[in-house]
């Protein structure tokens, strides 16, 4: 992804991913605690390579991770073409509750 081509919501999006993943290289029980995250989550963010947290902003597109959605993991693992879908969605059906 070109840095340029970044809109507001994603800068936001992979500045917050890269602050979480700091903090849980520093104290990840601090950062667990601190972004509510669920310890199966704070693994998986620790595991995703700098271009795989890109490349995550870059399928999401217009939509915020923040707060950390409960499905930013599946948003991870969807195939590039299905994530933009997916991310609607839910929030689609998150805005009905």
């Amino acid at each position: 992804m070109d840095q340029l081509a970044l809109t507001d919501v994603q800068a936001t999006n992979l500045y917050q991913l890269q602050t979480i993943c700091l903090a849980l290289a520093r104290d990840p029980q601090a950062a667990v605690r601190h972004y509510e995250l669920t310890r199966e989550h704070a693994d998986a963010l620790q595991h995703l390579s700098a271009d795989e947290l890109w490349r995550l902003v870059s399928r999401v597109g217009p939509h915020t991770l923040f707060p950390l959605r409960r499905d930013w993991q599946q948003l991870a693992d969807c195939p590039d073409s299905l994530t933009p879908a997916h991310a609607v969605a839910h929030n689609a059906l998150a805005g009905r509750h």
